[in-house]
C-alpha cells in the first residue's frame, strides 16, 4: 500500500491547520500588547568625536572657510 496519496495530504494540512489555529488562539487568549521591560536598553549616546584628524576640519568651520 502506497502512502502518498490525496488522503495523506489532507490529513498532513488538516494537522498542520489545527496547530496553526490552535497557537493563534492560545495567543489571542493569553497574550498582551504591552512593552516589556527587558525590551529597552540603556544606551549612552556620545556627543562629538575625539579625532585628532577632524581637529583640522572644526577650525575650518568655526572661521567659516568651508
Amino acid at each position: 500500500m502506497l502512502y502518498n496519496g490525496l488522503h495523506e495530504w489532507h490529513l498532513i494540512f488538516y494537522i498542520g491547520a489545527s496547530v496553526y489555529i490552535g497557537c493563534g488562539l492560545i495567543f489571542c487568549v493569553l497574550g498582551s500588547g504591552e512593552i516589556q521591560p527587558w525590551n529597552t536598553t540603556e544606551t549612552k549616546i556620545k556627543h562629538g568625536i575625539e579625532n585628532i584628524a577632524f581637529d583640522d576640519v572644526r577650525s575650518k568651520d568655526e572661521e567659516g572657510n568651508v
